[in-house]
């Protein structure tokens, strides 16, 4: 069985949250120069010594201190304040952004609508004007799509979004598409926009069953005056006039789209799509690879419109949702993906494989998974990272997992879940900011941006760790996932600051017959990130990183381009020969053999000078991810052994806790202080969130988030400490209330009713994975899906798994008797999973002998007889919680089912 997912883990080699360090008053600068890119050698400046530098410090992320509303906003109310003529009355959908404006369309009669445009900045009306009824995709990224409709005449509109001026285009009978008047509609007639780039499709006769139809394509001007070219593409299969058009996206001088790939510049077919039971495969899967072809043969090698040299793959890559391509394509194996390499003779569904990753069970055998849907992935990729997106089947859990480009290594997972009440069509959709962090939307549809309340979540996470930043209810707005996911899902999100939030508040009300609803304005809380105005200046052309000050010392980092400088007053004449960037700070080696580690985020500097070792507490500390930083260090902390430092600590009313290591996942010692004495533990471990270490029968662990110190003694009494602050390598610095938890809910505050609160929330969100249980037993007792069931059990064991895991690190000490009311759940989660591990035996042992002893299996009768005890354990708990701790703290009450 796969180990089950941890929501925010602890990743070892991954570059730490940074490195804040300082300085005093003037300074004698030591000034060393290396390219930031080089791992091994550097330049010489001025006669400076030759300075090496491994790894990189952290990078800045502007949503590290999670995200602000700065405007949010109902366009119909705007436009009916402001022209009273113009409508106003019904729910406007998001139509596309230009730079700082953002736009909003709404029907307002039988052929016509109005758009709005605000600024991006205040959420202030802009300008509004009639437009077509259909807006939507910005032609040259200034220029708005709108086409109207209903009365048979489909015109096009195309309206500058810096003056709200709008230009019709000429008809379909104007450019030759050979529609008779006032069939637009029969004909498909429909105007779209792919990567800038405005096209059009039609069909050649009017819409019927029969499947006869050719699909026509074309290219226009980018003033929509006259068609560049067009081409006939045939239907295999024919789905309506609504489901001929559809967005794509353009790469090498090729466009795609269901209709198959097609040079951009003259429209000549390139891959025709068509031929096949799947129309809608036809994309890129990755930068040089074209998915479409004849899976019975091998990659074909093309040459691309721009010269690119392309290999052509048959159906099965697994779909990109963003504008940005991996180097190479992705296929879906039994229990995760493998990346390939077409150039090898690799098809997308065989063959040698660059590399292959597990990342736990999958049910489909489909491999054309151009919906995402059955157990299959969604890929988004950026700058070296892939983010994968496992789909829920037939429940609302799905997993996130980070991989790096080039090895397939495992960065994190995290579970994902859909609101209650998708679970039939639940989606999960990756995709990367600007500023490249991973934000996740899961959604009840597939097609479109769902509308209703409650029924889409946003999720964002940090892309190196898998900390969670923010998350909250809500769409992208003009996201959308289209049934062919050749096309990016929300790109406006890739390219520009700040996201657009449909809030879908926009319930019909029976009153006025309107839909109106809101839409928000999210950007990166904003943090100080200027440099304390006593720290020295750094050489010129270079910018502070880092700054710390301490009792007999400071020092300072500076970054440029070209490489970094250090800065170390306490001796001018040394000369910095090493940096070594590492997890939670940073060391430098000096040429007199004086080593300086900068630990906790520059929290200790730890100075090795002829193998003496002493650490100095900062008293003050800065860097460029999270501005000036509490420093909360207790007095006396002791030295970590030799060999290794601080990598994690956490301080609480009466102690402290004290973990070494050599790296954020290699623990190697822990210390606890209670204010009288200091004690050592040992056979230190990471897990579930947390390290633990034990002596004489006690264990120790300390959690991040929620931040709780946990003592269990020899007789398995728990003691809970909140975590008033804490620092942990890869991520920063934290305490009571600060963060998610797991399954992503908000830690709780130091009180008994929010303590309770958020184990309410972990047992709901829970809920989630194991709601297929049930199903699957009767699969195997109908000998049906029997892969299908096994998937399922395994889901089952691992988030049993990972609740029980989570149970760990949940605060319960304001709670009265919390302990003893978590043991209780313990006991019962135990007894559960117990079961679940002899259920999927069942169901392997019922494949193995082809479903020859099914309920009489001894296996069956096993299983039956341990859920008796597992029910009574739930009742035990429920007796309480349901009694005393849900009507004492207003939470809710639990079924046995639901536990």
């Amino acid at each position: 069985m796969p180990p089950a997912p941890s929501r925010v883990p602890l990743i070892a080699g991954i570059v730490a949250l940074s490195l804040a360090l300082v300085c005093a008053t003037a300074f004698a600068a030591v000034t060393l120069f290396s390219p930031a890119a080089s791992s091994t050698g550097g330049s010489k400046v001025g006669g400076a010594a030759e300075l090496k530098v491994t790894g990189t410090p952290a990078r800045a992320s502007l949503w590290s201190n999670g995200s602000s509303e700065v405007w949010r906003l109902n366009p119909a109310k705007i436009v009916a304040r402001t022209d009273p003529d113009g409508g106003g009355n019904e729910g406007y959908a998001y139509a596309g952004r230009a730079q700082d404006l953002v736009a909003f369309t709404v029907n307002t009669s039988t052929a016509s609508g109005t758009v709005l445009a605000v600024d991006g900045s205040t959420g202030e009306r802009s300008w509004s004007a009639y437009s077509g009824e259909e807006c939507g995709g910005m032609v040259g990224g200034s220029v708005l799509r709108c086409q109207g409709g209903r009365m048979g005449y489909y015109p096009t509109e195309l309206v500058n979004m810096a003056t709200g001026t709008s230009t019709e285009t000429p008809s379909s009978q104007e450019l030759g598409a050979g529609i008779p008047d006032g069939q637009e509609d029969v004909y498909g007639w429909s105007t779209f926009v792919i990567n800038g780039e405005l096209f059009a499709s039609w069909l050649d006769e009017p819409s019927t069953d029969s499947g006869l139809n050719k699909l026509r394509v074309a290219k226009l001007a980018d003033d929509g005056s006259a068609f560049v070219w067009t081409s006939d593409r045939p239907l295999a299969v024919f789905a309506g006039a609504d489901g001929i058009n559809s967005a794509g996206r353009i790469n090498h001088g090729i466009v795609t789209g269901r209709w198959g790939a097609l040079n951009a510049a003259d429209g000549k077919v390139i891959l025709d799509g068509t031929g096949s039971d799947q129309p809608a495969t036809v994309q890129w899967v990755a930068q040089n690879v074209l998915q479409g072809g004849d899976q019975g043969t091998a990659p074909k090698q093309s040459t691309a419109p721009d010269g690119t040299q392309m290999s052509i793959i048959g159906v099965g890559g697994i779909s990109v949702t963003t504008t940005a391509l991996p180097k190479h394509p992705l296929r879906q194996t039994a229990d995760g993906v493998a990346a390939f390499d077409p150039a090898s003779g690799a098809d997308s569904l065989s063959g040698p494989t660059l590399w292959s990753t597990r990342l736990g069970p999958t049910t489909s055998t489909d491999w054309t998974l151009d919906d995402g849907s059955n157990g299959g992935y969604l890929l988004a990729y950026h700058d070296g990272l892939i983010a994968l997106a496992r789909q829920p089947r037939d429940s609302r859990a799905g997993v996130v997992s980070m991989l790096a480009e080039d090895t397939g290594a495992l960065l994190w997972q995290a579970d994902v879940v859909v609101p209650a009440g998708g679970e039939e069509r639940a989606v999960i959709v990756p995709t990367f900011t600007a500023e490249g962090e991973l934000l996740v939307e899961a959604t009840h549809t597939d097609s479109v941006s769902p509308v209703a309340a409650g029924t889409s979540e946003l999720t964002m996470f940090k892309a190196e760790n898998g900390d969670i930043l923010w998350s909250r209810a809500g769409a992208v707005a003009g996201g959308e996932l289209h049934a062919l996911t050749s096309a990016p899902f929300a790109p406006e999100v890739e390219s520009l600051d700040g996201i657009v939030v449909d809030n879908l508040d926009g319930a019909m009300t029976a009153d006025t017959g309107s839909a109106e609803g809101t839409f928000s304005m999210l950007r990166p809380t904003s943090t100080s990130l200027t440099v304390p105005a006593d720290a020295p200046a750094c050489p010129s052309g270079m910018t502070a990183i880092s700054w710390t000050q301490y009792a007999d010392g400071a020092i300072l980092l500076c970054r440029s381009d070209t490489g970094y400088s250090v800065v170390f007053p306490a001796h001018s004449d040394w000369r910095a020969t090493e940096l070594d960037f590492a997890d939670g700070g940073y060391q430098v080696a000096f040429d007199s053999g004086t080593r300086v580690r900068v630990a906790l985020g520059g929290q200790v500097v730890y100075t090795d000078l002829g193998g003496t070792v002493t650490a100095a507490q900062a008293v003050r500390s800065w860097n460029d991810v999270a501005g000036e930083v509490t420093v909360s260090v207790p007095s006396g902390l002791p030295v970590c052994p030799t060999g290794s430092w601080p990598i994690s600590l956490s301080t609480y009313s009466g102690g402290w806790l004290l973990i070494c290591g050599t790296s954020a996942g290699s623990p190697t010692s822990m210390r606890i202080g209670d204010g009288s004495a200091v004690s050592e533990l040992g056979s230190v471990v990471y897990r579930n969130g947390g390290y633990c270490g034990s002596a004489d029968g006690r264990t120790v662990c300390a959690y991040r988030s929620p931040a709780v110190v946990s003592v269990t003694d020899a007789g398995g009494t728990v003691t809970q400490h909140g975590a008033e602050w804490n620092y942990f390598d890869g991520h920063g610095q934290g305490g009571v209330g600060k963060g998610n938890g797991s399954y992503g809910v908000e830690a709780p505050d130091d009180n008994a009713k929010d303590q309770v609160r958020y184990l309410a929330q972990i047992l709901q969100k829970s809920m989630a994975g194991r709601i297929n249980l049930q199903s699957a037993v009767d699969k195997v007792r109908g000998c049906s899906d029997l892969e299908g069931a096994l998937t399922s059990f395994n889901d089952v064991l691992a988030n049993r798994q990972e609740l029980l895991d989570a149970l760990e690190s949940t605060p319960v000490d304001a709670v009265p008797n919390g302990s003893e009311l978590v043991a209780s759940l313990r006991n019962a989660l135990q007894l559960s999973h117990d079961s679940d591990e002899v259920w999927l035996q069942w169901a392997q042992s019922e494949q193995a002998n082809g479903c020859a002893e099914g309920v009489s299996s001894p296996l069956y009768q096993q299983v039956r007889a341990m859920n008796e005890n597992v029910a009574a354990a739930k009742d035990a708990f429920l007796a309480i919680w349901n009694s005393q701790i849900a009507p004492a703290y207003g939470a809710a009450e639990f079924k046995t089912s639901q536990i």
